[in-house]
C-alpha cells in the first residue's frame, strides 16, 4: 500500500492515547483487597512508579506473601476488559485523531497489549473508527520499520511515552514525539515532549 504525499501516524497505546493511571491503581488494589492487604492510594502508587518500580517490586514492599501469585492475579485483571472502564483518553486525543482522519491520513497503533483487548478498549472509548490497524509486538523498533515499508509514506510520525523504546527509533526516518508521563523519567526526550496530542499537528 503506497501513500505518496501522505503522513503515516503511528501511536503507542498505553499512556499515550490513553492514560492508565486509574487502571494501574485498580489492578493493584483489586489484588490487595482480595488478600486483605492494605490498599494503595493514588499518591503512593505514583511515588512508587516514579522510582521505576515494577509490579513485582511493589508487591514485595507490601507483603511477604507469594508475590508471583499476586503478580499473576494482577496480570489477569489487566487482561479483562472490565477493569479498562477506568481508562481515559489523554489530552487532545479524540480531537487530533478526528483532524487526522478528516485529511485521510492513515493511523495505526503499535502496542505490546493484545490486539483483541486493545480493540475492545478503543470501542469502549469511542475512537475505534479512527484507527486503520493495530499491531502488537514487544519488538517495536523492528515492527515500526516493517510498517513504514508497508505503507511507504512521505512522512512518518511516531508518538509514545516510553523513552527506552523510542531511542533506537531515532535512527529511522521518523518524526518522534514523547507524550508526558509523570511515571517516567523522560529527560532524554525533553526536546520532543508534548502534553497534548494536538501538539503533533
Amino acid at each position: 500500500m503506497t501513500i505518496s504525499n501522505k503522513t503515516l501516524y503511528i501511536f503507542d497505546f498505553d499512556d499515550t492515547l490513553i492514560t492508565n493511571r486509574a487502571v494501574d491503581l485498580e489492578a493493584f488494589n483489586g489484588v490487595l483487597v482480595k488478600h486483605n492487604l492494605t490498599l494503595l492510594t493514588a499518591q503512593q502508587l505514583l511515588a512508587l512508579r516514579k522510582k521505576g518500580l515494577v509490579a513485582e517490586s511493589i508487591f514485595k514492599m507490601l507483603t511477604t506473601d507469594a508475590v508471583d501469585r499476586l503478580v499473576a492475579e494482577r496480570r489477569a485483571l489487566l487482561n479483562d476488559i472490565k477493569i479498562w472502564k477506568h481508562a481515559q483518553l489523554n489530552t487532545g486525543v479524540k480531537s487530533t485523531l478526528k483532524k487526522i482522519k478528516a485529511t485521510r491520513q492513515p493511523i495505526v497503533i503499535l502496542t505490546k497489549k493484545q490486539s483483541r483487548l486493545t480493540k475492545q478498549i478503543l470501542n469502549a472509548l469511542c475512537i475505534r473508527t479512527f484507527i486503520d490497524s493495530v499491531y502488537t509486538s514487544n519488538e517495536k523498533h523492528t515492527v515500526l520499520s516493517k510498517i513504514i515499508q508497508q505503507y511507504a509514506p512521505t512522512k512518518t510520525v511516531f508518538v509514545s511515552d516510553d523513552v527506552a523504546e523510542m531511542q533506537p527509533m531515532q535512527a529511522l526516518p521518523v518524526t518522534l514525539f514523547c507524550f508526558e508521563n509523570a511515571y517516567k523519567n523522560q529527560t532524554a526526550m525533553t526536546d520532543k515532549l508534548i502534553s497534548s496530542l494536538e501538539n503533533i499537528l
